[in-house]
């Protein structure tokens, strides 16, 4: 049975974030859709993501793989990207990542691609009187393969560690940051990741993705 596939792509306006790198509000951009009966609906389909004004953004995908339970994903977009995944239903997702927004697209067409992404998470650590070291903790995404620490002071790498935490609350590798392997630390069973600084710093955390 072919496809009854409702809506295939779709814009929309993203409203600006309050500060640039910060996520701002969540927006749906594509309804889920019906993806036809065949295998109880589940094909291989390719979501590509983009803005035309080229402005990063964050996107979340939702999809049913037809008996089986929802699946998400979580995405940066830097100019467009693309996902496959084998869905009945798909949902996008998104935030803007910059302060005047964008507007972003996503489109759903059926087909099998290789893929890889990225998802990145940003803070800054705060000063903390009498403090000797600043830490910040990120929960690792879903489909993580690898993860590395970038700081925006070239000095601090060999002031920062990277460490990975296993679902035991046990840390299982600490690296300091200019000894980082290419391209990150391998996941493994880790659930989060433990930065830690010697100076307060602006500092963004990458998760490559296996989708």
């Amino acid at each position: 049975m072919a496809d009854n596939l409702n809506l295939r792509s779709r814009p929309f306006k993203l409203p600006g974030a309050a500060t640039v790198g910060t996520p701002g509000t969540e927006v749906e951009i594509l309804g889920a859709v019906a993806c036809g009966q065949r295998n109880n609906g589940a094909q291989w389909r390719v979501v590509d993501l983009w803005s035309n004004e080229k402005t990063p953004w964050e996107a979340r995908i939702e999809w049913s793989g037809g008996n089986a339970g929802v699946r998400v994903a979580y995405v940066t977009v830097v100019q467009s990207t693309r996902v496959c995944i084998h869905a009945a239903t798909v949902s996008v997702f998104g935030r803007a990542l910059s302060t005047a927004g964008c507007t972003a697209w996503a489109a759903v067409s059926d087909g099998v691609v290789a893929a890889e992404n990225e998802y990145s998470v940003r803070g800054t650590m705060v000063a903390v009187p009498g403090a000797s070291a600043y830490t910040a903790t990120i929960a690792v995404p879903p489909y993580a393969r690898f993860a590395r620490l970038e700081l925006d002071t070239e000095t601090e790498y060999a002031l920062s560690y990277i460490g990975l935490i296993d679902g035991w609350g046990t840390q299982r590798n600490s690296t300091q940051g200019d000894r980082q392997p290419n391209p990150g630390l391998p996941i493994g069973d880790s659930q989060s990741v433990v930065i830690k600084t010697s100076n307060p710093v602006n500092w963004r955390v990458t998760f490559l993705l296996n989708i």
